[in-house]
């Protein structure tokens, strides 16, 4: 489990981990008072990021692991009483079920997920998705009206700009690490490669891709893409029912873009193809 961290409008500095919210003391790290997460007297599921209103109001995301069911609740951080608004649903296909941070911005709900970043309703909790690039794990609200996100394993952080208008669909990512000049940017650059089964293509192959937990399949003729990553570690890991592969996975130092992680498939042992 992950420890997700925000501040209120008034400037108090929470913490959640799994269903458990604490105020946290600034000086010294420590929780001040702890809250459980509960709605309707039963305590919700796992927390996977929360947000503040600027009116105060608490924004919970919510998952079962085992299940990949999200839920969106709103309510208060003093009492740790919260309100069902409903299972997070929409783009299912584009996202593949995972959801990341979401944040509070300019009176729209937005969540990072495998496939993009997404406004999310704040009453509806239905996903519309707003930008295609990778999607960072967490985003955080600046007043400069922008979102800002961050990435496993890497330096970065991800400036979405924000239209004025909430539901415009349109998000620009800029990259950029404190080693670079000011206004250089990153580029985004792809993985991918070939998995193949006696020298020819082999389809169907689901590739995971760690720690962004996106999936891909290989297309006919055994290729995949992993799109718009930014700089950092990743590893590779294809799986397919009945077959073993060599190597088992690939991990990749991504500064310029990777186009031969390639694998080759094999009948698993006691398996026929």
């Amino acid at each position: 489990q992950q420890l997700f961290m925000d501040s209120s409008p008034e400037g108090a500095l929470y913490a959640v981990y799994r269903n458990a919210l604490s105020r946290i003391d600034p000086v010294t790290g420590f929780p001040v008072e702890t809250v459980t997460l509960t709605s309707s007297g039963v305590p919700v599921p796992d927390c996977y990021g929360f947000t503040f209103a600027p009116d105060g109001t608490l924004y919970v995301h919510c998952a079962t692991y085992t299940g990949g069911t999200h839920y969106l609740y709103s309510g208060s951080a003093v009492t740790g009483q919260l309100a069902y608004i409903g299972q997070i649903s929409g783009a299912w296909v584009e996202w593949n079920g995972y959801l990341y941070g979401i944040e509070y911005a300019n009176g729209t709900l937005y969540a990072s997920g495998d496939s993009g970043v997404y406004s999310l309703g704040t009453s509806s909790a239905w996903l519309n998705r707003v930008s295609t690039v990778a999607p960072p794990w967490d985003m955080d609200y600046a007043s400069d009206g922008n979102l800002y996100g961050s990435y496993p394993n890497s330096a970065l952080v991800a400036r979405i700009n924000l239209p004025l208008n909430n539901y415009v669909v349109a998000a620009t990512f800029g990259f950029q690490t404190t080693g670079l000049a000011s206004g250089v940017s990153e580029t985004l650059q792809p993985i991918g490669g070939r998995v193949t089964y006696g020298g020819t293509g082999m389809s169907g192959v689901q590739m995971c891709l760690y720690p962004t937990y996106a999936t891909v399949n290989t297309d006919s003729n055994g290729y995949y893409t992993f799109s718009a990553l930014p700089p950092g570690v990743y590893t590779v890991v294809p799986s397919k029912l009945g077959y073993s592969f060599t190597p088992q996975s690939r991990t990749i130092s991504r500064g310029p873009a990777c186009t031969n992680a390639d694998f080759a498939a094999a009948v698993a042992v006691g398996r026929a193809p």
